[in-house]
């Protein structure tokens, strides 16, 4: 069984993301088909990766999704951004210059201070994000997509799902 589109972009994202210095804690619903990425410890927000826009209470500021064509935002109770996965790049790009807006508007001391609270905060509550993997290595991604890495009888290298 190969990777699906949803975790295979994730990967790619996270991938893409972590290499930019972000910190990142991912977790992915297998039974909705949906990956979660918290970005900076939800000091720069949290990003969804995703085959439908989701519920429009649950607020993700950053949302990547295969069946739309053009980016767009909204605006119910918080702004929310939409990327097609063929514009992953415009969305990481979109990610990193809020994050530096952020740190503008409140000095690096102060965003790294709310991600060390931020971290402690969900260590002491039950919330969503409590069993998601911080993610320091390729190995963490895997776990956290629940992906191994598997070899065909070709020998060629593939991803399955466990």
């Amino acid at each position: 069984m190969t990777v699906n589109k949803v975790v295979e972009k994730a990967r790619e994202v996270v991938k893409d993301l972590l290499d930019k210095g972000m910190v990142l804690e991912v977790t992915y619903n297998e039974k909705t088909d949906v990956v979660y990425i918290r970005l900076d410890c939800g000091v720069c927000n949290s990003l969804r990766i995703a085959t439908k826009p989701g519920e429009v209470y649950a607020s993700y500021r950053y949302n990547l999704l295969p069946g739309i064509t053009e980016e767009y935002k909204t605006s119910h109770r918080y702004l929310r951004y939409f990327y097609p996965f063929s514009k992953s790049d415009q969305l990481i790009e979109k990610i990193l210059t809020d994050k530096e807006e952020k740190i503008r508007k409140q000095s690096l001391s102060r965003y790294e201070l709310s991600m060390i609270n931020n971290q402690k905060m969900n260590k002491m509550l039950m919330t969503f994000w409590q069993n998601a993997i911080l993610i320091k290595t390729e190995e963490d991604i895997n776990k956290a997509l629940k992906i191994k890495a598997g070899i065909t009888e070709d020998g060629i290298s593939l991803l399955d799902l466990v």
